[in-house]
């Protein structure tokens, strides 16, 4: 958590290959992708750095960007395998996903039983990330674990758990499921959202989203509020959602149905609202009939009826203010969805809009 690592560990002293395939996700380009292995501060250090070449390209030797990978393991004894090998994936055969096959690098021979792996853009931040949890493997580790005991204290994993009712098979599979998805929640100041899924779904998809929200808010009221206000109010002139956020072929295809998304979530919302002004209501009642009460004039029941009053004064005032952010937006996405995506009285679709952004035998659900 808060690192570019991964900590590998084996229950005895082994040796192990490490095999790279260092890329842009999107980018199964083969040529222009230089190794180089060398050692610096008690770490192995593998560079890689992405050029253009002609055989691909229109320009040829010109640096795209560099990695640097920081290796230390408890034993620290290694070899250079220093080699290409041809790798076939089958199952991406099988889906027609290509490419099927592609040449990795067989970098190194590493023996240990404790290995840390660190990457960065920065040569100096991988070697010193690397030293910093080598020095501190037990510390951090354990930090992981109170991170993980923290989603057991959250008050609907407990309920699951303390419910007799339920089997420990259900309470593992809800503990991982809840686990899973806080796993993908980024929460930054400047950068917040949920993943669609790691590792090959890095950006924030309005449908998976809000999705998830519901799920979402059991781990963090306050963000799922957050987001929930935050696609209220990016809602297009065309009456849609954008597809995603962040670098995808699919970024300019429409979605045709994470604003019916937003609607069932608004819908949840409403529903919430409407039961807590029935419950304010019920309190307004209540200290009308404790005004009228003959004994209700000391200070101090006074005090305590104002008080009340301000408080459910200040909610009802937050309430109007959703319920109003919420007609707003939902009209202005009525609207422009008649005008833009609806044709002799139904809703249409283009290509590729619906769920996923793949075909199946050449149907594209337009």
């Amino acid at each position: 958590n808060g690192f570019n690592s991964l900590i590998y560990e084996l229950s005895n002293e082994n040796e192990i290959d490490l095999v790279l395939d260092c890329k842009d996700s999107y980018d199964n380009r083969e040529w222009g992708r230089y190794y180089r292995i060398f050692e610096e501060d008690n770490c192995i250090i593998v560079q890689f750095a992405k050029k253009t070449d002609k055989r691909e390209d229109i320009s040829h030797g010109v640096e795209e960007f560099v990695l640097y990978l920081a290796i230390r393991s408890d034993n620290n004894d290694y070899k250079k395998n220093d080699k290409w090998v041809e790798r076939h994936y089958t199952y991406d055969e099988e889906r027609h996903s290509s490419p099927f096959k592609r040449y990795v690098y067989n970098a190194l021979r590493l023996k240990g039983s404790k290995f840390i792996f660190v990457m960065s853009k920065n040569k100096k931040v991988a070697v010193e990330e690397c030293k910093q949890i080598f020095n501190h493997l037990d510390e951090i580790k354990n930090k992981e674990k109170g991170y993980f005991i923290d989603i057991l204290r959250n008050e609907s994993v407990r309920k699951i758990i303390n419910n007799e009712k339920i089997s420990k098979e259900v309470k593992i599979a809800y503990v991982n499921a809840f686990n899973s998805l806080n796993n993908l929640i980024i929460n930054g100041p400047n950068n917040y959202g949920i993943f669609a899924g790691l590792p090959w779904f890095f950006q924030f998809w309005a449908r998976d989203t809000l999705i998830s929200l519901k799920a979402a808010s059991k781990i963090n009221e306050m963000l799922a509020k957050k987001l929930f206000f935050k696609y209220l109010n990016k809602i297009n002139n065309d009456g849609r959602l954008s597809n995603l956020a962040g670098r995808h072929n699919s970024i300019a295809l429409g979605s045709s149905d994470a604003h019916g998304w937003l609607f069932f979530r608004c819908n949840e919302l409403a529903d919430k609202i409407y039961k807590n002004k029935e419950i304010m209501n019920s309190i307004k009642k209540s200290m009308i009939l404790i005004r009228q009460n003959k004994h209700s004039n000391s200070a101090r029941i006074k005090e305590y009826l104002k008080n009340c009053n301000l408080i459910i004064s200040k909610k009802e005032n937050h309430c109007h203010k959703i319920c109003y952010e919420i007609e707003a937006s939902l009209e202005k996405s009525l609207d422009a969805l008649f005008k833009s995506h609806t044709k002799n009285n139904f809703e249409i679709n283009d290509k590729l809009e619906t769920w996923m952004d793949t075909e199946f035998e050449n149907d594209r659900r337009e």
